[in-house]
């Protein structure tokens, strides 16, 4: 297996797995059920975990993807950076959901407040990951952008070269 798959295998991961543990924790709120926290807090930890061998993967495949044509280093970097971020935030977030499963039975004055500030880590996290995991996308889907690619079948300025 490639560093490049390997990186795609990893970097699913963290993305989908913490914005789960968010939706459960969201589900545990509403419904009032501590249970439902719990578990949430244990999906953002092990989510969040993921994120280390995504990016020790990711600096891999950057080796390998800047050789690959049609590659754009701008692109690497741009997803790199944003990648970072989501890196920092989504370890803040495991640590603090370690920080709620302790603090569920050793410290339970202080659960609440845990359980708050690692909610706003996740949601930051999730909007990070969302962030990065975009960019990534564009290192080989540069349609995504939004822009048209001029060189591209049927774009515009072909069908102009046609019509003349």
């Amino acid at each position: 297996m490639s560093d490049i798959q390997l990186h795609h295998i990893f970097n699913h991961l963290a993305p989908i797995g913490v914005m789960t543990g968010f939706i459960v924790l969201m589900a545990g709120l509403i419904l009032k059920k501590p249970h439902v926290r719990l578990t949430a807090a244990w999906i953002i930890l092990i989510a969040g975990l993921t994120a280390l061998p995504a990016n020790k993967t990711g600096e891999m495949a950057e080796e390998t993807s800047e050789n690959i044509a049609g590659v754009s280093h701008d692109a690497i970097h741009e997803h790199e950076e944003a990648a970072e971020l989501a890196l920092q935030l989504t370890l803040v977030s495991a640590v603090l959901a370690l920080a709620f499963i302790i603090g569920e039975k050793k410290f339970p004055q202080w659960k609440n407040a845990i359980m708050w500030i690692m909610m706003a880590a996740t949601l930051s996290a999730v909007i990070t990951l969302t962030i990065a995991s975009h960019q990534g996308g564009l290192i080989r889907h540069p349609e995504l952008s939004g822009q048209a690619n001029p060189s591209a079948p049927g774009s515009t300025q072909e069908e102009e070269e046609h019509d003349d």
